[in-house]
């Protein structure tokens, strides 16, 4: 029995790269792709709402395996996902400082019109 070989010519066909949103289904068992989903609404009823700014950042992080795994090509894959929402704007107070440089809601230089 000969074992039949092929030359190695360097033109060995690659497998072509694995589309991101292939990748993203698998991850967390689907769960990434619904929560990235979720919070992608809920950003844009907030940008809406507010008419501000928003962001949403999907972040992996990718290790070789410390272990016997790591021989075989193994990687731990976590990911997390920050939502950075706006927010309105807050009334804005005006105050004035006393003397004593506390804040007071009366000017402390100006006289009453009413005497207590």
């Amino acid at each position: 029995m000969t074992e039949s070989s092929t030359p190695d010519t360097g033109t060995e066909k690659k497998a072509p790269p694995q589309e991101f949103l292939s990748f993203l289904a698998g991850t967390n068992k689907g769960r990434t792709a619904s929560e990235l989903t979720a919070s992608l609404q809920e950003l844009v009823a907030a940008i809406e709402a507010t008419r501000k700014a928003g962001h949403l950042i999907y972040k992996l992080t990718i290790k070789p395996v410390d272990s016997a795994a790591a021989d075989d090509g193994a990687v731990k894959v976590t990911d997390e996902i920050t939502v950075k929402m706006p927010t309105h704007d807050r009334p804005t107070s005006i105050f004035f400082v006393d003397d004593a440089c506390n804040l007071v809601r009366h000017n402390p230089r100006q006289s009453s019109l009413f005497e207590n």
